[in-house]
């Protein structure tokens, strides 16, 4: 009997102790909710990002994305004369359109993966500092404005702003940048978002890799066509673009060995030297993924041969 006792006595100390331990357990997570920032600050950084051109779309808050063709002259507001409640108004619709219409250009699975090529006719070399991107992101919405830089990166952009996990984050982001106030589930919501993002971004890194390595070879064809300008007209340039842009819109597997071999006797054919473009026969992306404190980085690859510092 004394054995019985001694037994259930240790069970119901076990019970306790285990009891303590997820107590504990779930409290230290209750403390490390309540000392993350709010998700309506996060959603903030989520929904910029995911309408910047460094890793999606457009910042129509610049003056640059306005839409000019020339950047306008710096606006200066006097705080003793503010502007009208009406135009503040007005101002705060545009650019609320120009997000929406920016991210939604990335996000709509209805667009293509890839409108580079009617991009062509507007070729420019070099890379782009953070007004010129802005604006450039701005103008590829529209097709007869589309800067072939930025065009390049879309499929990237798009293949991972359509994912799932990337959409459910986005959601709520939206959601939580609404909100003044959050409770405990709402923030518990939102990073459990944004880890499966990063979870589902590192599972799809290849993918990302093979994208952006046929992207690269768009992404050279404008430096081509900006240094040459007459080839936009011709054909065997069109047919590689156009075969290029099929291969993204019908997801046809990456084969960069053979479409490296094809875009070099392009270039061989159109008398343009690799090394004026700043081609390199031996390139191959490899990407990192870093979870940072408000967003989900991107590095490495020609994303960075875009951007100035």
């Amino acid at each position: 009997m004394e054995t019985k006792s001694k037994s259930k006595l240790i069970v119901k100390i076990l019970f306790i102790f285990a009891a303590v331990v997820i107590f504990s357990i779930a409290g230290f997570i209750a403390y490390i909710f309540y000392h993350l920032p709010a998700a309506n600050q996060l959603s903030a950084g989520i929904l910029q990002q995911s309408t910047k051109a460094h890793v999606a779309a457009s910042n129509p808050a610049s003056p640059q994305a306005a839409g000019a063709m020339e950047p306008p002259p710096p606006v200066v507001n006097d705080p003793n004369n503010p502007p009208p409640v009406a135009q503040q108004k007005t101002e705060t619709k545009i650019q609320t359109f120009n997000s929406r219409a920016g991210l939604d250009d990335l996000i709509n699975p209805n667009k293509p993966l890839s409108n580079f090529c009617s991009s062509l006719k507007n070729a420019k070399a070099g890379k782009m500092n953070s007004s010129e991107t802005n604006r450039a992101f701005q103008l590829s919405l529209d097709e007869a404005t589309a800067d072939p830089r930025a065009q390049s990166l879309k499929p990237l952009f798009r293949y991972i702003l359509r994912m799932p996990e990337l959409q459910e984050l986005i959601a709520v982001a939206e959601k939580a940048s609404g909100q003044a106030e959050e409770g405990f589930a709402d923030k518990a919501e939102f990073y459990g978002k944004a880890v499966s993002a990063f979870m589902a971004m590192r599972a799809h890194k290849q993918d990302f890799e093979a994208i952006a390595d046929r992207s690269y070879l768009f992404y050279k064809l404008n430096s081509a066509v900006a240094q040459k300008p007459e080839l936009l007209a011709d054909e065997r340039l069109k047919k590689f673009c156009e075969d290029t842009e099929d291969a993204f819109n019908t997801n046809a597997p990456v084969q960069f060995d053979q479409e490296k071999n094809n875009f070099e006797r392009l270039l061989s054919e159109v008398g343009v030297d690799a090394a004026s473009i700043g081609y390199d026969p031996n390139y191959k992306t490899e990407f990192g993924i870093v979870l940072g404190k408000s967003n989900l980085n991107l590095t490495g690859g020609w994303l960075q041969e875009v951007f100035a510092k």
